[in-house]
């Protein structure tokens, strides 16, 4: 509406003020077709001689600064910050000074960079992570090595919330002078410190950074954190890869190559490490959901004044880090919506991958227990008669080599409406096959009298398949859980529920290990042929992680199947069968 007005009205910008100005720019940049329209906007108010003083308008120096990093402009730059330092009377938000930020950075100008951060503490203006890292990138950059990491610490000083993108220009201009130890020092201290972790384009720079250094140790400990975190290796870190094997010496031969069904290597004939758990990894994992599950005892044991004791310390830290959440949340919506990745380009795009980055982190540190974990799905964990009756249960009727989830499998393509036929369907394939069936659901599909026939049908016919049904607002993956347990963590389960919420509560190598064994266990549906006949997703039989040895390095891409291969020339490696 104030756009179109700003066409019609013939004193629309005297109509629409400093506000309605101010809302005119953000309109404009949720929308690139805007983009143009906010210039000429701009350009009618202050054509327009009876407002008072358009010049002094925060809004005006934020386009006119923006006009400034688009065209290069540093002589006016200049002129911009004389007239903001000498005038308490212009308003300048910290967006305009950022920009004047970014504009110095790509000129290498340190000394007006440093500049405009004291006019920015003159002013009264908070520096926030975003301006420390304009600020350490542009000094490191420019060869200022000290006074970017003299940032690092005032930020830190500060209780600024670090992010990666701080470091990782001071650690790569580190490297390019020769100071790599202290480059790995900071590093270390991003790494194990902080629990940051760089962007793709971060990590692809201080790789090609390595690769004229002699810092094998540091460029493993990164693969190694790569296989940690269970990432895939993305574009740019897949080309810095690449470069720095090819970097290290003539032995080494770098080639896409995709994985064989029996997890042996394409090119290189290397195989793979198994999805299997060694048995002590297994029996780590198995203590751990043992204990998960013995949580429900527990917690029905404590006294009232430790419930509400322990309810106040989580209600504390849930709050303290949803807040964050909103915080960070609220920033990635403001940064998608921006265009100033017209202005800015790669850096833009590096801050909001980087803002996913902690979002994500916030959510796995998210103080989470048992019994908190459900709050806001609404459902509820099972209670501890519920658990004590499942184990006699299994005990008695098991055991099995196939665990089905009902409820996935009846929902599967059906538009919110369960179909039980596509369940009768995936248990007669494992039944036809010899298979020991364990069927799990709820008990609304069996209480429905258009379904129960078909369901009672499956276990009266043979003894190789029985069906447990629990309560219709508890959460069914426990049962799934404990089933698999009971079998040693070897059965297989026909879901494509990807348990997130399970996996909170697993950390460190015992997550690893749980996404492991939904690799090599867990059978997801992927169609119905005929309406009768369901095809599965096999279980992968390697792990995709990074993988390595003194002889070859596996590296797997990101949303998709392929992998890059490093590998010595004529070195011995299994045959390729």
């Amino acid at each position: 509406v104030m756009l179109h007005a700003a066409e019609k009205m013939n004193r629309s910008a005297l109509e629409l003020g400093r506000v309605s100005i101010a809302a005119v720019m953000r309109t404009s940049f949720t929308r690139p077709s805007y983009y143009d329209q906010l210039t000429k906007t701009f350009r009618l108010f202050v054509r327009r001689q009876s407002c008072s003083r358009p010049d002094r308008h925060a809004a005006y120096y934020n386009y006119v600064a923006g006009e400034c990093v688009k065209q290069g402009d540093t002589k006016r730059a200049a002129e911009l910050a004389d007239a903001i330092q000498h005038n308490e009377d212009i308003l300048f938000g910290k967006a305009a000074f950022q920009s004047l930020l970014h504009l110095y950075a790509s000129h290498n100008k340190p000394d007006d960079m440093l500049r405009i951060k004291q006019i920015m503490l003159d002013k009264g203006q908070l520096l926030d992570n975003s301006t420390y890292s304009s600020l350490a990138s542009g000094l490191a950059t420019a060869g200022r090595v000290e006074d970017a990491i003299k940032q690092l610490r005032e930020a830190r000083a500060q209780n600024i919330d670090l992010q990666a993108r701080l470091f990782i220009p001071v650690i790569e201009k580190l490297v390019q002078l020769g100071c790599v130890e202290q480059g790995y020092d900071l590093w270390r201290e991003m790494v194990e410190g902080h629990n940051l972790w760089p962007t793709d384009v971060g990590l692809a720079a201080i790789l090609r950074a390595l690769s004229n250094t002699e810092s094998e140790d540091w460029v493993y400990s990164i693969y190694q954190g790569l296989r940690d975190a269970h990432r895939g290796v993305k574009t740019a870190t897949k080309e810095a890869i690449s470069y720095w094997f090819e970097n290290q010496s003539s032995e080494w031969k770098v080639t896409m190559t995709s994985i064989n069904g029996q997890g042996y290597c394409c090119a290189c004939g290397h195989k793979l490490e198994t999805v299997e758990l060694a048995p002590e990894r297994k029996a780590l994992l198995i203590k751990k959901i043992t204990e998960l599950l013995s949580g429900f005892e527990t917690a029905e044991h404590v006294t009232d004044t430790e419930r509400t004791a322990r309810d106040e310390v989580r209600e504390a830290q849930r709050k303290a880090v949803t807040q964050r959440i909103k915080e960070v949340d609220a920033e990635i919506a403001r940064l998608e919506g921006d265009r100033a990745h017209l202005l800015f380009g790669q850096h833009h795009k590096d801050l909001l991958e980087d803002r996913r980055l902690q979002l994500n982190m916030l959510h796995s540190n998210m103080p989470l227990t048992l019994h908190g974990l459900y709050e806001r799905s609404g459902l509820q964990p099972p209670l501890l008669k519920e658990v004590k009756h499942f184990k006699q249960w299994v005990a008695r009727t098991g055991p099995y080599d196939v665990v089905v989830d009902g409820l996935n499998v009846a929902s599967f393509n059906s538009r919110g409406k369960p179909d039980v036929l596509k369940v009768e369907s995936v248990v007669r394939y494992f039944l036809d096959r010899g298979k020991r069936v364990l069927l799990i659901s709820r008990k609304h599909i069996y209480d429905n009298k258009r379904y129960r026939p078909i369901l009672k049908k499956l276990t009266d016919e043979t003894d190789k398949c029985h069906a447990y049904y629990t309560a219709n607002r508890r959460v069914d993956d426990w049962f799934f859980l404990y089933a698999t347990v009971c079998g040693d963590m070897n059965i297989d389960l026909v879901t494509n529920d990807l348990m997130r919420d399970l996996r909170q509560l697993f950390h460190g190598k015992v997550f690893q290990d749980f996404l492991k064994w939904q690799q090599g266990h867990q059978l997801k549906l992927l169609r119905f042929e005929n309406h009768r006949h369901p095809v599965f997703q096999p279980p992968c039989v390697y792990d995709t992680v990074v993988q390595g040895t003194d002889s070859c390095w596996h590296f797997p891409l990101a949303a998709t199947s392929k992998w890059l291969c490093a590998h010595r020339m004529n070195s011995p490696t299994d045959k390729l069968q």
